[in-house]
Formats: C-alpha cells, sequence, structure tokens
C-alpha cells in the first residue's frame, strides 16, 4: 500500500517536463526553515486584514497556519477573516478548533464569546 506524501513531500518533488514555475509575490521569499515561511505568510495575510481585505488575507494566514501548526495567531486571524467575509458557522468551527489545541488561548475564547452572542442575537 503506498501512503500518502505530504504537502511538504509533494513541494519538494521535482517538477516534471512542461512544468512552468509560477510566479511567487516578491516580498514572500522561499525559505528551508517552515517557521519563517509560517511568519512570512502570516505578516501578509495580517496586512491585508488591516486593509480591510478578507479574503485576500486567507490564503496568507492558511498558509502560515500549515506550515506551523502552533501559529495559533494566524488561525485566530482567519477566523476574524471568516466573520467578516459573513461566513459565521465557518469561524465557529474554526475557533472552535484553535480552543481544542489550546484551550485557554484567551483570544480565541473571545472570539468565541463574540461570535456565539452575535448568532444568538440573529
Amino acid at each position: 500500500m503506498n501512503t500518502p506524501l505530504s504537502l511538504e513531500d509533494l513541494l519538494r518533488q521535482k517538477p516534471g517536463p512542461g512544468f512552468i514555475k509560477p510566479d511567487l509575490p516578491p516580498d514572500l521569499p522561499i525559505e528551508d526553515e517552515p517557521e519563517s515561511n509560517s511568519q512570512s505568510y502570516f505578516k501578509k495575510g495580517v496586512t491585508f486584514l488591516k486593509e480591510k481585505s478578507p479574503f485576500d488575507s486567507l490564503p496568507y494566514l492558511y498558509a502560515a497556519w500549515v506550515l506551523d501548526e502552533s501559529n495559533l495567531k494566524a488561525a485566530n486571524n482567519i477566523v476574524i477573516a471568516l466573520w467578516q467575509l459573513n461566513c459565521p458557522e465557518l469561524a465557529l468551527k474554526t475557533v472552535k478548533k484553535v480552543l481544542a489545541i489550546d484551550p485557554d488561548n484567551q483570544t480565541a475564547c473571545s472570539h468565541l464569546k463574540f461570535i456565539e452572542r452575535r448568532l444568538k442575537n440573529k
């Protein structure tokens, strides 16, 4: 039985014939250290959130969380972006995932109370 490849394994594979390397944003260098990539993506996602572009922030925030699953700041910012995009149920699921990982995460606790209160008032 074949073991499925992780995303990291897939990214490390050599491309086949006809592969065209995608253009990466110039401000996000490819680095060997996953944590530094995670932080780069996190910062870019937060920048988009501050610019009131939650849709544009999501790929960067998800990438930051995938590259470093302990980066719960990225996950908490995903919750904010999802709420701003009027996806309350997905925001609620995401904040519950954060709390499953870190039950004492104060930011996630605050987000959960906010979301539940708003959903109750609808």
